[in-house]
């Protein structure tokens, strides 16, 4: 049997700067991302007259989008998260394609931003996103 699976080489991540849908703002030298991760609350629905624990679904949390990026300080992509973390962090949507054209649309902020520097590497910059509200998804 021939396997359908797709290399991960192709992977894009825009962020929407102006609230058009126009996902203009690339994150550049992206060398990994985790998509959206749904996790489901469950409400202890159990009562007196239950012979056994129940559970009803709560609300979604799409949890936080990690991301590694190869880090060259002061380049556009390190600019645009540091003017943005630090001009107020306010929720943007960004939108993730996969290399076969899927994509992932989700409002975020910046949790974390940081760089790794080690000896006889390359720099590297760790990017987390926090979710907030649903995920779009055009499949």
């Amino acid at each position: 049997m021939t396997t359908t699976a797709i290399q991960a080489k192709g992977v894009l991540l825009h962020v929407d700067t102006a609230g058009d849908g126009s996902f203009a703002q690339k994150i550049g030298m992206l060398k990994e991302i985790q998509k959206p991760n749904a996790t489901v609350d469950e409400l202890d629905a159990t009562d007196m007259d239950s012979l056994a624990k129940e559970f009803v679904t709560g609300l979604t949390d799409f949890g936080e989008v990690p991301c590694t990026l190869n880090w060259k300080p002061g380049d556009a992509t390190d600019k645009y998260i540091e003017d943005w973390r630090a001009g107020g962090n306010e929720n943007r949507p960004i939108r993730i394609t996969t290399p076969n054209a899927k994509t992932y649309i989700v409002s975020v902020f910046i949790k974390s931003y940081g760089g790794t520097m080690k000896v006889g590497q390359l720099m590297e910059s760790s990017l987390t996103f926090r979710c907030s509200g649903d995920v779009g998804r055009n499949f």
